[in-house]
């Protein structure tokens, strides 16, 4: 298995992919349910673990195209599992690009520019820019209503609107 390597795209061209990617494969933010997307869409597998590695997000392990798993903590919350889903397709997406490149992305206390690379694609994935635009200003930045809309955590939705400056820290 190859170690993550970082893509160098900027955030802006990593929001631009995920946006992209989940355009081109059918997946509507809010809507689509991201487990049945995986394993039906994609053709990946999801597994709940026990491993300590898991408690708090989760894991990849990529072998090919249609041969992928992410492993996440049977401790989490449906939500949080949602942002750890889309992290983990970021790892697919950028790092392993689409199977291509065997990977093995396991939970670590390092937040290299990998990690950031895939946070980065998770957020844009869930919460593209001009839809979150348009409900940031008709729920008039409720960040609770926001996250429901989305089905993402209200964390996941702070920060997503703090890095498109829509809130302030």
């Amino acid at each position: 298995m190859t170690e993550l390597k970082s893509t160098n795209l900027s955030r802006n061209q990593i929001y631009e992919l995920a946006e992209k990617f989940a355009e081109k494969t059918s997946y509507t933010p809010g809507v689509t349910d991201i487990v049945d997307y995986v394993e039906n869409q994609l053709h990946g597998k999801i597994e709940y673990s026990d491993n300590p590695k898991d408690s708090v997000g989760g894991s990849i392990s990529v072998n090919s195209r249609e041969n992928f798993t992410i492993y996440l903590s049977k401790a989490t919350s449906h939500k949080r599992d949602v942002f750890t889903i889309a992290h983990e397709l970021g790892h697919y997406f950028l790092h392993s690009r689409l199977g291509e490149i065997k990977i093995n992305a396991n939970r670590s206390d390092d937040i290299d520019e990998a990690e950031k690379e895939a946070n980065s694609f998770a957020a844009a994935f869930l919460m593209p820019e001009k839809m979150l635009r348009k409900l940031y200003a008709e729920k008039d930045g409720n960040l609770s209503a926001l996250a429901d809309a989305f089905k993402v955590s209200l964390t996941a939705m702070n920060w997503r609107c703090i890095n498109l400056g829509l809130k302030k820290v």
